[in-house]
C-alpha cells in the first residue's frame, strides 16, 4: 500500500558511511593501478588519441591557451595538450590520486614537456581562482567524480566567461551555462 511515507527507491539509498567506503575502495584501486598506467603510457596515449583529438578540436584549443585537465590520471591528455598550446600556453593536470600525478610528472620529464603544472586535488574542490583558464577538459574522468554535479560546477567556476569546457565520457553531459560546456560522447 502506498502511503505518504512510502519511498519506492529507499532500497537504493545507502548511509553516507557506506558511500564513503565505496569511494575509498575506488580510490585505492586507482592508487594500485597507477604503475600500470605509467608502464603502458605510450599504448594508452595511442589508444585514446581519437578522444583527445576530438576534445582539442571541439574546445578550440590552440597555441597560447591556458587549459585545465581534470582527472588527468597519468598525464593524458594533458601532455598532448601542452604540446599544442606551447610555447606561450600552459596546462594544469589534476588528479585525485597522488600516484597518478607522480606518473604524469614522470611522463612530462621523460618527454621534455615543461609548460605544464601538476596538482593533486579532487574535481569537487579545485584549488584555483574563478575565471582562471581558457578551457577545461576531462577525458573519461567525469564518470568517476564522486559528485558529478559539484565537479562540473567547479570546472565552470574556473573557466573564463568566454572559455569552454569539454568532456570525453560514456554519456552526454550538457550542464551549466548555455554554450559553455559540451560532452564529446563516445557512444
Amino acid at each position: 500500500m502506498r502511503g505518504r511515507d512510502h519511498d519506492p527507491v529507499s532500497f537504493l539509498r545507502k548511509p553516507n558511511n557506506a558511500m564513503s567506503d565505496i569511494q575509498s575502495d575506488v580510490l585505492q584501486e586507482w592508487r594500485e593501478s597507477a604503475p600500470y598506467w605509467q608502464q603502458h603510457a605510450a599504448t594508452i596515449r595511442r589508444m585514446f588519441a581519437p578522444v583527445t583529438d576530438a576534445l582539442v578540436q571541439d574546445a578550440g584549443i590552440v597555441e597560447g591557451h591556458s587549459v585545465l585537465d581534470v582527472a588527468g590520471g597519468p598525464g593524458e591528455p594533458s601532455l598532448t595538450i601542452a604540446q599544442i598550446v606551447a610555447p606561450r600556453g600552459t596546462v594544469v593536470c589534476t588528479d585525485a590520486i597522488d600516484d597518478m600525478v607522480s606518473a604524469a610528472k614522470d611522463q612530462a620529464r621523460d618527454r621534455g614537456i615543461t609548460n605544464i603544472e601538476f596538482r593533486q586535488c579532487e574535481a569537487e574542490s579545485l584549488p584555483f581562482a574563478d575565471d582562471t583558464f581558457d578551457e577545461a577538459v576531462s577525458r573519461l574522468g567525469v564518470m568517476f567524480f564522486p559528485d558529478v554535479g559539484a565537479g562540473l560546477r567547479e570546472m565552470l567556476r574556473v573557466v573564463k566567461p568566454d572559455g569552454h569546457q569539454r568532456y570525453g565520457s560514456a554519456c552526454n553531459i550538457r550542464p551549466g551555462r548555455a554554450g559553455r560546456s559540451r560532452c564529446v560522447s563516445l557512444c
